[in-house]
């Protein structure tokens, strides 16, 4: 059982609380993952709920390295780990499922405004129409100048 974790039930302003209460870590007298852990989802994931798919994939990890335990005279008593972290993978798909739904489609350059952003960016790449567009032309007589200075209207 890892020691050095926190939950604050407070999932709504604590991201690191979010993902305990995404992935089923709330219970303090048997933590799954310790707060660096956790943190360390949430420093590599987009959002929370990414993050917590991952917190799934490392739980689901460490039950994996565990043995089924049997009590009782005849055994009749199981504890299957492997349906456990079966389980936490299957809650990381459904977690990665749902995360999706959180992404924002980006097309730039739309608006005016986005396009001359992108052209006062100095680190990009000029586009390839632009960049050769008039190389090979010996002529540029009925070209307007607007169009050839930079290859844009």
């Amino acid at each position: 059982m890892p020691t050095g974790s926190t939950y604050g039930e407070d999932p709504e302003n604590d991201d690191r609380d979010a993902v305990r209460l995404e992935c089923g870590d709330t219970n303090s007298a048997e933590w799954l993952l310790l707060d660096a852990e956790i943190d360390y989802c949430i420093a590599k994931e987009a959002n929370v709920t990414s993050a917590a798919a991952r917190a799934c994939d490392l739980i689901a990890a460490g039950l994996s390295r565990e043995v089924t335990t049997r009590a009782g005279a005849g055994g009749e008593f199981q504890v299957r780990m492997e349906q456990a972290a079966a389980s936490y993978r299957q809650k990381a798909v459904d977690l990665r499922a749902r995360a999706v739904l959180y992404a924002t489609p980006y097309c730039g350059g739309i608006s005016i405004s986005d396009k001359n952003a992108e052209k006062e960016r100095t680190d990009r790449v000029e586009p390839a129409f632009s960049r050769d567009q008039f190389k090979n032309v010996s002529t540029t007589e009925g070209v307007t100048e607007d169009w050839n200075t930079d290859g844009a209207r």
